[in-house]
């Protein structure tokens, strides 16, 4: 179990009060606790995190570095959280019953009685004023605004655990995972390069690659699942409540089998390539719009197979007629052991920005902006 769900929000909000006043006795009065309850949820927070949060000065309680970090992470969880009678308890149950699909299975996950789940869970709805589930035949599901709730709630968890992770690398002691969205491009060079000089840098801190389109990611990373997405961009109208940092530019190219009919051949058109069968990947992907543009109006060819895939990709490709637009780097190996080729298209200029989402309120730990860091990097090399 996180040691998130061992802390008490109330105990949380008390260190921050402390921090701000510098005194247990006038954060008491404001917390409407007692000085021992106090002094004892500190000491608390302290023996589970394993640091010291306060300096006991003869001018007051100065917080430490350790407080400073817990405290700007336990302050966006709150934000997330948005209401002070909730407890992590609740948050806890609330993600567990989403993630497992009912309350018995959220028993085998979290060891937590079913019944004592299903308590938290209707606490919770009550504290908020609206129902966060509904039952559909057998199953219990989310409602509209109960999707909302556990999405905060997953936010809010994040911070909390990237707050405890900062606080133990403060004192050198760096743990956790970096949780990376990989869309297809991103695969093949400029992850990996980053992957294995991240290695180097943090052998201590593990690496979790989820590999996807944007489509399939997408949720992942707005509940705080993935840290950062990684591949092609997209238009400001389509990217949603993210930042979007551009990386490079990638010019795709036509390829076929090494013996194609095409392969060779100079100055082929539009006429030569779209008589032939092609692999593109799904509707509304940025490379499929690119794949578009390279055809008149109407004269759009065969697309017989969907798929994004760089492994199917190529092996449709050794075994056929078919055409598919990639990127080289996609397929470098198999270019280089000519079991596929180029063709010569003059003036195929078609390009896609490939870069890094993120949350439009993402705030990076010190391990997770190395990890960016190496990404640009790694574009020199």
């Amino acid at each position: 179990m996180s040691v998130i769900w061992t802390l008490n929000l109330r105990h949380l909000q008390a260190l921050i009060k402390v921090a701000e006043v510098q005194s247990v006795s006038a954060a008491a009065d404001a917390a409407n606790l007692t000085q021992p309850a106090i002094t004892k949820a500190i000491a608390g927070i302290e023996r589970k995190l394993s640091c010291k949060l306060f300096e006991r000065m003869s001018d007051g309680m100065q917080p430490t570095e350790s407080a400073t970090i817990l405290i700007r992470r336990v302050t966006r969880a709150l934000d997330y959280i948005s209401n002070n009678k909730v407890s992590l308890t609740q948050v806890r149950a609330l993600i567990e019953l989403a993630e497992a699909g009912s309350y018995k299975l959220a028993q085998v996950r979290t060891g937590l009685a079913a019944s004592a789940l299903h308590r938290s869970v209707n606490d919770l709805s009550a504290i908020l004023g609206y129902n966060l589930v509904k039952k559909v035949g057998n199953r219990i599901i989310l409602s509209g605004q109960g999707k909302k709730y556990y999405s905060r709630c997953k936010l809010a968890k994040t911070e909390l655990e990237t707050g405890a992770l900062e606080v133990q690398g403060h004192q050198g002691r760096w743990a956790g995972v970096i949780r990376v969205g990989a869309m297809p491009l991103s695969r093949a060079k400029l992850l990996p390069a980053a992957v294995s000089a991240f290695h180097k840098m943090h052998p201590e801190v593990r690496v979790s690659i989820m590999e996807g389109s944007r489509a399939e990611l997408y949720d992942h990373l707005c509940n705080g699942d993935l840290d950062f997405l990684l591949g092609a961009l997209r238009s400001e109208a389509e990217a949603g409540p993210v930042e979007q940092e551009l990386l490079f530019y990638d010019k795709p190219v036509i390829v076929v089998r090494k013996n194609h009919p095409l392969a060779g051949k100079k100055n082929l058109t539009e006429a030569d390539y779209a008589q032939y069968p092609w692999i593109v990947s799904g509707v509304g992907t940025p490379i499929r719009k690119l794949w578009a543009g390279l055809f008149s109006e109407g004269n759009l060819p065969q697309t017989p197979v969907e798929c994004g895939s760089i492994m199917t990709i190529r092996e449709l490709l050794l075994e056929g007629d078919f055409l598919s637009l990639v990127s080289k780097d996609q397929l470098r190996a198999e270019l280089e052991l000519d079991w596929v080729s180029i063709l010569d298209v003059p003036g195929l200029s078609e390009q896609r920005p490939i870069g890094i989402t993120t949350r439009d309120d993402w705030f990076p730990s010190p391990i997770q902006t190395d990890f960016i860091h190496l990404l640009r990097g790694s574009l020199d090399k």
